[in-house]
């Protein structure tokens, strides 16, 4: 017999093709050789050690075996592949988080079964995932032990502006003797989903509170930023009426 052999797998196939060759010698011409257990030269040998077992019969019948072994090894790591990078926002009115949907990985092998496959970092599905970049790790392990892995990165963003409330419009009539009316009022208000560092807030146009406002309507604009860049604005008029005769 041949000596023990030792093969990987052909590539994308759970078997290998092993050739071999056996031989017999008699004192006598004549007999043959043949195949007692085990597969034939050039078959496809299956993952883990077949015995072959080879006889020799010489002319007369008499008979002789030997055997030896094959052993095919799983070289062949599965294949995994992850769904492309996940850009989201953050949920209504979170600042740090937001549900994440993605497709799971999948994943083949030469051989069966499939894979198990599973998370080894980074948010799962149907998790959250919390603001700026994480990176999600998946991993493929095949029926012989070898692994191999996949990544992606989910992105959460704010992309909620501010909320700003402006007073209501104002109507007044002028002060004694002036063309015009100092006139008071309350800064306009602002909410926000993300409150650290408190968004900024500044009048755009129009006057300032206890400003003299002219004769006529005045249009006060203000506007405010979020610590992401975000913007919203709001406006009240505030109207002067010349209520002093000559």
């Amino acid at each position: 017999c041949p000596p023990n052999q030792t093969k990987n797998m052909d590539a994308g196939v759970c078997t290998a093709k092993v050739p071999y060759t056996g031989s017999f010698t008699d004192n006598c011409p004549g007999g043959t050789l043949s195949l007692q257990s085990g597969l034939p030269s050039n078959a496809n040998f299956p993952k883990g050690t077949t015995t072959v077992v080879l006889k020799a019969t010489d002319a007369v019948g008499l008979t002789k075996t030997c055997s030896f072994r094959v052993t095919v090894n799983d070289n062949q790591a599965p294949a995994i592949v992850c769904p492309a990078n996940v850009a989201t926002v953050t949920a209504p009115g979170s600042c740090e988080s937001a549900p994440l949907v993605y497709t799971p990985p999948t994943a083949t092998d030469n051989c069966m079964p499939a894979p198990a496959v599973v998370r080894v970092n980074g948010p799962g599905i149907g998790s959250t995932a919390t603001k700026g970049v994480s990176t999600v790790v998946w991993k493929a392990t095949d029926g012989s032990g070898l692994t191999k892995t996949c990544t992606f990165t989910v992105t959460v963003v704010d992309n909620q502006p501010p909320v700003v409330t402006c007073p209501a419009d104002i109507v007044v009539g002028n002060d004694p003797g002036e063309c015009s009316a100092v006139v008071g009022y309350p800064n306009a208000t602002f909410t926000d989903n993300c409150v650290c560092p408190i968004p900024s807030m500044v009048l755009m146009s129009g006057m300032s509170s206890y400003s003299a406002f002219p004769i006529g309507v005045s249009t006060n604009v203000w506007k405010a930023t979020d610590a992401f860049g975000l913007t919203a604005t709001c406006s009240f008029k505030v109207t002067v009426a010349d209520t002093q005769p000559p």
